[in-house]
């Protein structure tokens, strides 16, 4: 399985690859949003997960999410980010994402979420 984290600070995107890999996926990090962006588009049908923060520079996490919808709505997309308002939560899910969570997170949760969306769909 290969996720891509889109994350502008380093220490967290390099908490979140770290431990992303002990549970034994591949991970690549972009660190602004036209690299994201890029990534996401160009290795659409590689990644299993795309997890997307908000506030990135170059390219907000929510332009980046609508861009990827336009092409696929197949990719899950979890945004981690500090925007933390009920308001904030509804529009990330409005402009696509599949879940949503907020900045400080345990890892624990957000590795739960990860396996929820790639859990295979039945029938």
């Amino acid at each position: 399985m290969r996720i891509l984290v889109v994350e502008d600070e380093k220490a967290i995107a390099g908490f979140i690859k770290e431990g992303l890999e002990e549970e034994g996926y591949a991970v690549d990090v972009a660190y602004n949003g036209k690299d994201g962006l890029d990534m996401a588009l160009q290795y659409m049908d590689e990644y299993d997960i795309v997890l997307l923060d908000w506030m990135l520079p170059g390219l907000s996490g929510i332009e980046i999410c609508r861009r990827v919808r336009k092409e696929t709505s197949d990719l899950p997309i979890i945004f981690l980010t500090a925007k933390d308002t009920v308001e904030d939560t509804v529009f990330g899910l409005e402009a696509g994402a599949n879940d949503y969570l907020k900045k400080p997170f345990a890892f624990e949760e957000l590795v739960a979420r990860i396996k929820v969306l790639l859990r295979p769909k039945a029938g």
